[in-house]
């Protein structure tokens, strides 16, 4: 779980001062709440954002298994997303978890 209920026990106030103003201004909250497009990794006290090529549409104290694939004919190019991007009628991408997709005939690149 993130957030500063795993710090309280510690009973260090300058660093708990410090991960409270971290955690105030990026993806979790006090409570330890883990806002959509991150994870908690084992033992961290700071989420971080879900890999390209994954997607996290929930919110709560979970770990780097909530972050899913993106779906086949989806897309992730960039990290920390709720939800991935369609390929579109001119691409495709046959694997999950990609961070582009395949455009359809010879010589033409995926934007």
């Amino acid at each position: 779980d993130c957030g500063l209920p795993n710090v309280l026990s510690g009973g260090n106030l300058p660093y708990l001062q410090e991960m409270s103003e971290l955690l105030s201004s990026s993806s979790s909250n006090v409570f330890g709440h883990v806002v959509k497009g991150f994870f908690c990794p084992e033992g961290s006290i700071l989420p971080v954002p879900c890999p390209a090529g994954t997607f996290r549409s929930a919110e709560g104290t979970l770990t780097s298994h909530s972050c899913l694939n993106c779906p086949v004919n989806f897309f992730n190019p960039t990290p920390g997303q709720v939800a991935c991007l369609p390929c579109g009628s001119e691409a495709v991408q046959p694997k999950e978890g990609q961070e582009t997709c395949v455009c359809h005939g010879e010589g033409r690149v995926f934007q």
